[in-house]
């Protein structure tokens, strides 16, 4: 590891059993969250656990969830650390992008990166999406673009067209208040006029679901009146 003109061998250090300190450094972590996991189920049986852990190896995931790291409330870790949610799309000129990213597989994230600046530059793939909040269709271009006048406070979200998004109505403090809160669709339909999408509700406590319920949503709208089948519709 070579940082501020300064190498540390560290990494190359091999343990006394002769395995190499790069591969196993984060095992430790692992095994000490892993732990606590299964602690936090014997102290409570059958009821869900949440471990957070900074420091996980492959397939720690299974357990327990993983942060970041010691981030600063400034804007170069602000930046650094969306390289940690990245998620790429089949368009090539998207993989040299580290600064907007999905949200799932279907919520266009382009935060504002740069202090004191109220416009937001981002790159926008050749299809259909919408404004998260009006609804409005946006056309992308398989180009950048420019939203000016955007508040401090505020973060763009788009919708990728062809997909049906489940939301909750209204938010809420706590996740048992949250899943008495009813249900609402929006069906963003894609250049082809359909839309999918797929839910996954359990009863929010349970370690292993008896009756979990999977939920898929298909939308063909050919089927709507063409005053909908142009823009998305609000499902209460």
């Amino acid at each position: 590891m070579i940082s501020s003109n300064r190498i540390d061998l560290t990494p190359l250090k091999v343990d006394y059993n002769g395995l190499v300190e790069y591969d196993v450094h984060n095992l430790y972590g692992t095994m000490m969250s892993t732990a606590t996991q299964e602690a936090m189920l014997s102290r409570r049986p059958g009821k869900r656990t949440l471990v957070i852990t900074r420091s996980t190896f492959a397939g720690a995931g299974n357990k327990v969830g993983k942060w970041l790291g010691d981030n600063l409330s400034d804007w170069p870790h602000y930046r650094i650390s969306i390289a940690g949610m990245l998620g790429f799309a089949t368009d090539p000129s998207t993989h040299d992008i580290n600064l907007q990213f999905f949200y799932g597989d279907s919520i266009l994230v382009p935060p504002n990166t740069d202090e004191d600046s109220t416009s937001v530059t981002f790159y926008l793939l050749k299809d259909i999406f919408y404004d998260f909040q009006t609804l409005a269709p946006v056309k992308g271009q398989g180009s950048t673009v420019t939203f000016n006048d955007i508040p401090f406070t505020d973060i763009l979200l788009h919708i990728k067209g062809g997909v049906v998004l489940p939301l909750r109505s209204q938010s809420a403090t706590t996740t048992t208040e949250l899943r008495t809160r009813d249900f609402e669709f929006v069906v963003a339909p894609g250049t082809d006029g359909t839309a999918s999408g797929a839910s996954y509700i359990d009863d929010g406590v349970s370690h292993i679901q008896t009756l979990p319920i999977p939920c898929r949503f298909l939308s063909d709208m050919d089927y709507c009146p063409s005053k909908v089948a142009s823009d998305p519709m609000l499902l209460a």
